[in-house]
């Protein structure tokens, strides 16, 4: 049975800014749970190790980059190395096709990645290069086997949180209801709402706003526009506006105005949506 495993992490000193997130981590041999001079490192990074985080989401390519500092009467032996993930309560190993796979905390049924490997004095392991696709709080393990088959390993995880990728941010939709506020509004109030309004000469057309005194006036009157603009298009709108379409309130936007260009720009923003 594995030692106790805690939540315990040995910070790698603060000798760079690249550094910091990434974990010195002590090591232990299974055979009696006999100490070692053996170290290991783990970290997560999105810029390929140049630098280090403890947190991440599920649209990050990240890689999660270890080393071996095995004892130095192993340099140069051949060894099996071992990654496991721990994820709420269940554990996984990465077996030699590189998959993780559900492991069952059995010492006989723990497989390594790879398999014998020279050892170095800093002996690099690459956890995993991907996007990871779950969430939540992960605690990371290496081990290696050398030539006297004692598995020595981190009994004490490096931890990291993998999280959901914040909403995407409509960036065409905040430019729209930002140009409608400062350009479009102020024509729809000053112009447009003499007729277009509940009870108004253009009642029967569907394109009815409301006034200022109603609350949340302006995403009313904006949702009404862009409705509108969906269903009938921007050259409707636009023509009506102009009078290049019979419109009983005649050119109200003429053509080559400011308020018609700054229509004309408010209702691209509206196709994009």
């Amino acid at each position: 049975m594995i030692g106790k495993i805690g939540l315990l992490l040995c910070v790698f000193g603060l000798l760079t800014q690249t550094v910091m997130a990434q974990a010195l981590l002590n090591g232990s041999r299974l055979a009696g749970n006999a100490s070692t001079s053996a170290r290991f490192t783990l970290g997560l990074s999105k810029d390929n190790g140049s630098s280090y985080v403890t947190s991440a989401t599920t649209a990050d390519s990240v890689r999660i980059i270890g080393t071996i500092q095995p004892e130095p009467a192993q340099l140069g032996q051949p060894a099996d190395i071992y990654i496991v993930a721990r994820i709420g309560t269940q554990y996984f190993m990465r077996n030699a096709a590189g998959n993780f796979v559900p492991w069952s905390f059995a010492i006989p049924e723990l497989v390594p990645f790879r398999t014998q490997q020279t050892l170095t004095s800093n002996f690099p392991v690459d956890f995993i290069t991907a996007k990871i696709p779950v969430t939540g709080t992960m605690l990371l393990f290496l081990g290696y086997k050398a030539a006297d088959g004692v598995l020595t390993y981190t009994p004490a995880p490096h931890q990291i949180t993998i999280n959901t990728p914040p909403a995407p941010v409509n960036t065409t939709l905040e430019q729209a209801t930002s140009m409608f506020n400062t350009s479009i509004a102020p024509i729809v109030e000053g112009i447009c709402i003499a007729c277009h309004i509940q009870g108004g000469q253009a009642s029967g057309t569907g394109l009815i706003y409301v006034t200022s005194n109603t609350a949340n006036h302006l995403t009313t009157n904006f949702n009404t526009l862009k409705n509108f603009a969906v269903s009938n298009g921007r050259q409707y709108i636009l023509f009506k506006a102009s009078n290049q379409i019979s419109h009983d309130g005649g050119a109200l936007l003429p053509q080559g105005t400011s308020s018609y260009n700054a229509m004309n720009s408010f209702l691209q923003l509206v196709e994009k949506l």
